[in-house]
């Protein structure tokens, strides 16, 4: 659904997960923000509120965008998305340019540039983009956010360079980082059905300030302030600066709004669609590694966690499999990384996505297809060169099967085109949408990744939560702290369940019942040498 209504000053775009309007006698500030939920609708702009509202204090006089009205020019409109060019003056020296393009999933970028004028010499301090918004009355509200500081995460492979963050922000901390957060977001719930309807994030994807220094005096503050809970990005604080023309300010922000994903079927909204509701999983999870002495071979480890012996490849899950896990109840089968020829580990070294036995298979997925089952292959996110093979046109169907996604993020450092400093979130956006007609409307994409957020994760039927020894105790032991991490507000969910040690809680009864209450599926492993349960 994307719903466009012009006005001769305002543009009013209707997803099914929120309404928005911009205000061109406002600078083309969002003035408008109405999260729908099950049966409600939730203003979260009161008072006269625009956003993000890039303020500045220039020549010891107060510039706001807000303040200036902007000229407009639509570019593409379709119902997929609409693209809005606005220009307008910022005081007397600066021009401001913004590229909108708002699509049905609930997504807005917003590529903002402020551009001083030639031969302009002026004075800058204190400025900032800000997003006061009335959401404190949440009956549940839980924050997070990505920093730009990294994490590094040691396993028995290697070290994997994370970007740090926080899961758990109650609602009246507040939060003060020195730099640009890459991504700042809250699960909000007013209803009593669930713990959380709706997810809201804000991105901006280049930690860069205004002036000659790449970092400067940037500073992120967020949380209550006046009544309302607030982010502030400042690009611009501490002494005043001397800008002079011609001089360039770009940056890419981007305003997330999701819904719980609760609806299934060809009739389901985009924004809504969960094409893994009810779905029971099996994860078939057979040794993966072909050594050798080349590359790529030589460099594979043989050891994945603390808890595993050494494992390499000794042939693929026999059909009986299949019968196996269908007198189960499983309707859906994930095939880890052993169906290629060089399945990599973690880009260190890079799978290829080549099919190491194509004629098993072939026979795998047509057994498993006549059991009324649908196959995912493994994938990985840091290695987006997958999508120029052919294995899933090959060997799987679209509208039925689907694509399971490790690594799941636009923030995995190290091991795609992200640092600290910058992370395009318009390329991952753009990416996962293909990725959707890849595998078609019906079918299905379920993501895992280190850390949930709406941008990594948001366009996907679920997200798999949990993993070793990440959050197990938080995870089946505080509800609201596990739908929060889970992205519940914004997608569906599976826990990780089978039988390493580590994740003998994730398959008790316990387990299935806080999973059940919470509207959780499980996703059991199926290893060699074991039966399936």
């Amino acid at each position: 659904m994307l719903e466009v209504k012009k006005g001769k000053n305002s543009i009013r775009v209707e997803t099914s997960g929120v309404v928005l309007e911009w205000d061109f006698a406002r600078g083309a500030q969002i003035s408008r923000c109405d999260l729908k939920g099950h049966g409600a609708v939730h203003p979260v702009l009161t008072g006269g509120t625009a956003v993000p509202d890039f303020t500045a204090v220039v020549d010891g006089r107060q510039a706001k965008l807000s303040d200036t009205p902007v000229a407009v020019e639509y570019g593409r409109h379709d119902g997929e998305c609409i693209v809005l060019t606005t220009k307008g003056r910022l005081g007397d020296a600066f021009q401001g340019e913004q590229r909108f393009e708002v699509f049905r999933e609930g997504v807005v970028f917003c590529e903002f540039g402020i551009v001083l004028d030639e031969g302009k010499t002026v004075r800058v301090r204190d400025a900032r983009m800000q997003f006061p918004l009335d959401i404190l009355s949440a009956r549940k509200f839980r924050a997070s956010y990505l920093s730009r500081d990294p994490h590094v995460k040691q396993d028995v492979t290697c070290i994997h360079i994370l970007p740090g963050h926080r899961i758990n922000v109650e609602r009246d901390e507040k939060v003060e980082l020195d730099h640009l957060a890459a991504d700042y977001g809250v699960s909000l719930g007013w209803e009593e059905a669930r713990y959380f309807s709706n997810r809201i994030e804000m991105f901006i994807e280049a930690s860069t300030s205004m002036g000659d220094e790449m970092l400067g005096q940037t500073r992120t503050i967020a949380g209550p302030k006046d009544g309302k809970w607030e982010l502030c990005w400042r690009v611009a604080g501490g002494p005043e600066k001397v800008l002079k023309g011609s001089f360039l300010y770009r940056n890419r922000w981007v305003l997330l709004c999701g819904v719980a994903r609760t609806e299934a079927g060809e009739g389901a909204d985009p924004a809504r669609r969960n094409s893994m509701m009810a779905s029971r999983i099996c994860h078939v999870l057979y040794p993966y590694v072909r050594l050798g002495d080349e590359w790529p071979e030589s460099s594979m480890p043989v050891r994945q966690t603390f808890y595993q012996d050494a494992q390499v490849a000794d042939g693929p899950p026999g059909l009986e499999r299949i019968d196996e896990a269908a007198g189960l109840g499983v309707d859906t089968l994930i095939l880890h990384q052993f169906w290629m020829a060089n399945s990599g580990s973690n880009g260190e070294p890079a799978a290829d996505y080549r099919v190491h036995d194509p004629a098993w298979l072939k026979a795998f997925v047509d057994h498993a297809h006549e059991k009324g089952m649908r196959v995912a292959p493994y994938t990985r996110g840091t290695e987006r060169y997958m999508m120029f093979s052919d294995f899933f046109e090959e060997f799987f169907t679209r509208d039925r099967d689907g694509i399971y996604m490790d690594w799941s993020s636009p923030f995995a450092l190290g091991f795609c085109k992200a640092t600290s400093m910058h992370t395009s979130a318009y390329d991952w956006f753009m990416f996962v949408r293909t990725m959707r007609r890849r595998v078609g409307e019906q079918g299905f994409l379920i993501a895992h990744s280190h850390v949930p957020t709406y941008m990594a994760e948001g366009l996907f039927d679920g997200i798999l939560s949990g993993e070793f020894s990440v959050l197990h105790s938080a995870l089946l032991d505080s509800p609201e702290i596990s739908s929060g991490y889970s992205l519940h507000g914004a997608c569906g969910v599976n826990l990780i369940s089978g039988n390493a040690p580590d994740r003998v809680v994730f398959s008790s009864q316990r387990a299935a019942g806080f999973a059940a209450g919470l509207g959780y599926g499980s996703h059991p492993f199926m290893e060699p040498g074991k039966p399936f349960k």
